[in-house]
């Protein structure tokens, strides 16, 4: 046993191959940027969301877009207003339907009569769940209650939410 461990350990060592993957600047660098921007996405004639931003930048190959200092306000399909809010900066990759919140954040679901503040947030729409890092920060508004806590996971499908 001991002889194999010994031929073993020169063979672990002796590799120095690199695997690390090469950077593909177009994952890296924007392929436009927009300043002073509003954006709003239109689906059956109906404006569903609206996003204005100091700064906007869009990266072709991952179709991520970061937005720096937004303001963001999203309609049902009647129209009427569901949520509200701003952040300091929002990662979204409208591909797979996931969205990141950094900074300041300040949201109005008017829709649920709840108001969250946080500092990071991940959304998932398809999943229809919003969710923090288990340190993170998170206060909920809601009627005549305001409760803080770590770790938070809200369902947007049985309209319940969580802390740690």
């Amino acid at each position: 046993m001991k002889k194999i461990a010994v031929f073993f350990v020169p063979i672990l060592f002796s590799c120095s191959l690199n695997y690390e993957k090469e950077k593909n600047p177009e994952s890296t660098t924007p392929e436009f940027v927009f300043t002073n921007a509003q954006f709003s996405r239109v689906e059956q004639e109906k404006t569903t969301m609206r996003l204005t931003a100091q700064k906007i930048e869009q990266y072709k190959n991952d179709g991520v877009s970061v937005a720096k200092n937004a303001e963001f306000s999203t309609f049902d399909k009647d129209g009427n207003d569901e949520t509200a809010g701003s952040c300091q900066r929002i990662s979204a990759d409208t591909k797979n339907e996931r969205y990141i919140l950094l900074g300041d954040i300040k949201m109005n679901l008017i829709s649920q009569e709840m108001k969250i503040n946080a500092e990071s947030l991940n959304f998932d729409k398809k999943n229809e769940q919003i969710t923090s890092g288990t340190e993170q920060v998170v206060t909920i508004i809601r009627d005549d209650a305001e409760i803080t806590g770590t770790g938070f996971a809200a369902s947007g499908v049985s309209k319940t939410f969580s802390f740690f």
